[in-house]
């Protein structure tokens, strides 16, 4: 698998509607170069914005960093455009505003529209970090930083609590969890890596327990349009902590750019379904979710928001995996269909919400 794929991390929501989407990315790429090379040395995050005075001419004055919130959030575009546009500044003592030197013609008043709108796309809302020296006399009083935690899904393949997950999943992980249906999170061993198939193999703490586990579709790539479900655990501290059920359709049985180790559905997934198995009208595994189109990247490239395009890995290339390494799993022929209620219910534990940290 190459890894240009684009990996599930977050929930990206669409705010730009599609006849404009070229043009308003492209606005917003020179109005981010236009800031970074006139602007940012000053009104930047890292520039004498952020402690809001300088000397000018022997004077104190006020330099209003720009990509503070009160500045985006406040003011609207056209009065932020306004702004920039006078160029001024005040004198830190008796707020007397003053003319930024070597302002005049420096931008015109199109790319000044264009900084404007790169601020206000950006920026609404954001925190600024401290300057570094103080950021780091901060951080050492008040001890290390929490180390961020991520997550994603995974399943278990059979009763020894042997189970997989997408490999991004847990690539970068110091410690890795996973809890089933609501338990206690357990402490997960990787058993192996397996980068070119974009497969992970874990072991669940507890081996005496016997384990509730999926069972595979045999070795038969399901039909285009074949019902397909999806369980997981996406967006955790957003979404239902008692996991999602999701319901699409087999949509090609290649993946991107023809890769013969993906199926392609509709199901929609989130930050988080990574990982969780794709499951046939029957509740056997037929694949596990591994990404999707990124809409952002997609339609910065062609103008076009992809829709209903997630990928996952064919059953058959885990089970080949699993064979590789000698470890057992079950595997079923499809046979009468299941209502989506009972592939929920006859699969629910043993799915895995999996803790990275």
């Amino acid at each position: 698998m190459t890894r240009g794929l684009f990996f599930l991390v977050a929930l990206v929501s669409v705010s730009f509607s599609l006849p404009s989407l070229a043009k308003d990315f492209t606005e917003l790429e020179n109005g981010k170069k236009l800031f970074q090379e006139n602007c940012a040395s000053c009104h930047g995050e890292k520039g004498k914005g952020t402690h809001f005075s300088s000397r000018v001419d022997g004077k104190t004055i006020f330099i209003p960093n720009l990509q503070r919130s009160f500045y985006v959030s406040k003011l609207s575009e056209d009065e932020l455009q306004q702004l920039i546009l006078r160029g001024e500044a005040y004198l830190r003592s008796s707020r007397t505003r003053v003319t930024m030197p070597s302002f005049d013609g420096r931008l015109t008043n199109a790319e000044i529209r264009l900084v404007a709108k790169y601020l206000k796309a950006v920026f609404t809302g954001r925190k600024i970090d401290l300057p570094t020296e103080a950021r780091a006399k901060k951080e050492k009083k008040r001890g290390k930083p929490k180390r961020k935690i991520t997550g994603g899904s995974g399943f278990i393949v059979n009763r020894r609590g042997i189970a997989v997950t997408a490999l991004h999943v847990v690539d970068s992980c110091s410690t890795i969890r996973a809890s089933i249906d609501l338990g206690k999170p357990l402490p997960v061993t990787v058993l192996a890596k397996l980068p070119h198939s974009e497969i992970a193999i874990i072991q669940l703490a507890k081996k005496a327990e016997v384990y509730k586990h999926v069972a595979f579709r045999d070795a038969v790539d399901p039909d285009v349009g074949e019902a397909s479900y999806t369980m997981g655990f996406p967006l955790p501290g957003l979404l239902s902590s008692t996991g999602n059920f999701t319901f699409g359709n087999v949509s090609a049985l290649n993946g991107p750019k023809n890769h013969p180790h993906f199926l392609q559905t509709t199901n929609p997934i989130q930050g988080g379904n990574s990982g969780g198995p794709l499951l046939d009208d029957n509740g056997l595994v037929i694949g596990m979710v591994s990404s999707k189109l990124d809409w952002l990247t997609t339609a910065s490239r062609s103008g076009d928001i992809p829709e209903d395009v997630s990928f996952a890995i064919k059953g058959r290339i885990i089970m080949d995996r699993l064979e590789i390494y000698g470890i057992t799993y079950t595997d079923e022929v499809r046979k009468k269909p299941h209502p989506p209620e009972k592939i929920f219910k006859n699969n629910r534990k043993a799915v895995l919400k999996i803790i990275c940290s």
